[in-house]
């Protein structure tokens, strides 16, 4: 029997208590803010965006966007950024990835490094204070906190993937293969042999049944699409979905690490 994350109903505990925080922030006349940008016309952008800002209304922080023509300069990314880090009411700053292919990965990063430390709640730097929403939400869906599973991430060298298998090394998981989506010519054997696979690709039904074995667990990161084709659920032993698994309980991590520095603050 497979059993299954239920990324919603672990979100909408998590925005019960953050609901509470954010009304005793409230007395204080502290008031949790964040600003995204989006830069681009990307429509799932656009999508993920709306879905956190419904979910921060629901507690009560405001969610701000700001839209940027794709056309943009990176300085004048940098600039806004720079203006929203020197204002006191403003506790969290993001940029909705992906970034148009135009930006260099230099690029890419200059922006993500103009952000404050103290206000980087997406944990998009590499020396970010705050977890990465995604790669808490991967954790806390791990049924088995068994280190030595032999752990199969593909997509480990895109930005979710290369910070989950970053924090799974430093949570001692000794037994970690690395893949590209590209992959390897042994992509079925490895997977045949990996007793926990998460998949970060946004490549769509990239996992077959055939690729796994009977009781697997199954981690799927990929957006809006699930990477691990649904007919694989029956195999595994336990199944992070899409939809439903770590998309909701990553949006509710997104509010938590707000909240977190607004307190900080």
């Amino acid at each position: 029997m497979t059993n299954f994350f239920n990324g919603k109903t672990v979100a909408e505990e998590n925005e019960k208590v953050l609901k509470e925080r954010v009304e005793k922030l409230s007395e204080l006349a502290i008031f949790p803010k964040i600003v995204s940008l989006i830069i681009g016309d990307d429509q799932k952008s656009n999508f993920y965006q709306n879905l956190k800002k419904r979910a921060a209304e629901r507690i009560g922080i405001e969610l701000g966007i700001i839209n940027l023509d794709g056309k943009v300069f990176k300085e004048e990314v940098i600039n806004i950024i720079e203006n929203l880090n020197t204002d006191k009411k403003i506790h969290g700053i993001m940029i909705q990835l992906p970034f148009p292919d135009k930006f260099s990965v230099h690029d890419r990063n200059e922006m993500i490094n103009s952000i404050n430390l103290r206000k980087d709640v997406d944990g998009l730097r590499e020396d970010s204070m705050y977890i990465a929403p995604v790669v808490k939400a991967v954790i806390y869906a791990i049924p088995n906190k068994n280190t030595s599973l032999k752990t199969v991430i593909l997509g480990a060298r895109g930005f979710e993937g290369r910070k989950i298998t970053k924090k799974l090394r430093e949570l001692g998981y000794r037994d970690v293969f690395e893949l590209d989506r590209t992959g390897n010519k042994d992509l079925k054997k490895i997977f045949q042999n990996a007793d926990l696979i998460i998949s970060a690709t946004g490549q769509p039904d990239l996992i077959r049944p055939d690729m796994i074995k009977e009781g697997v667990i199954l981690i799927d990161v990929g957006s809006p699409y699930g990477d691990i084709s649904r007919s694989c659920y029956e195999k595994a032993s336990y199944v992070s979905p899409v939809p439903g698994g770590i998309g909701p309980v990553t949006i509710s991590y997104l509010l938590e690490n707000v909240v977190d520095a607004c307190e900080d603050n």
